[in-house]
C-alpha cells in the first residue's frame, strides 16, 4: 500500500491511495489519513490506483468516516476503481463514504 503525501485540492487535502487496502495496510492507513483531518474540513482520498480493498479496508473507510464526523470534517473518496466501487456499494457504504 503507497499513501502519497498529499497535496492541498482547493485548500483541502487530497491523498492517493495506491496497491491493496487490506488487513495488513488498513491500520497504518488509517493512522495516516486522519492527521490530515481538520475541523470542519474535508480529506479527499483518491482511490482510482487501488488494486482491492477487502472488508478490512471496508471498515478502515468506516472508522475514517467516524473519525472524520467526531472531528467535524468529512471525507471524499474520489474515483474509487471498479473493484473498490464494487466492494462499497456490496456493503452499503456507498452512502456513507462519498465519491
Amino acid at each position: 500500500m503507497s499513501v502519497a503525501s498529499p497535496v492541498e485540492h482547493q485548500t483541502s487535502p487530497y491523498v492517493r491511495l495506491e496497491g491493496r487496502l487490506d488487513a495488513e495496510t488498513s491500520p497504518t492507513t488509517l493512522c495516516r489519513l486522519a492527521k490530515h483531518l481538520r475541523r470542519g474540513g474535508r480529506l479527499f482520498v483518491d482511490a482510482s490506483r487501488l488494486e482491492s480493498c477487502d472488508v478490512s479496508g471496508l471498515e478502515m473507510l468506516r472508522r475514517l468516516h467516524d473519525v472524520a464526523a467526531y472531528r467535524g470534517a468529512s471525507i471524499r473518496l474520489v474515483r474509487p476503481s471498479p473493484p473498490v466501487r464494487r466492494a462499497l456499494q456490496r456493503c452499503g457504504l456507498g452512502g456513507i463514504v462519498l465519491f
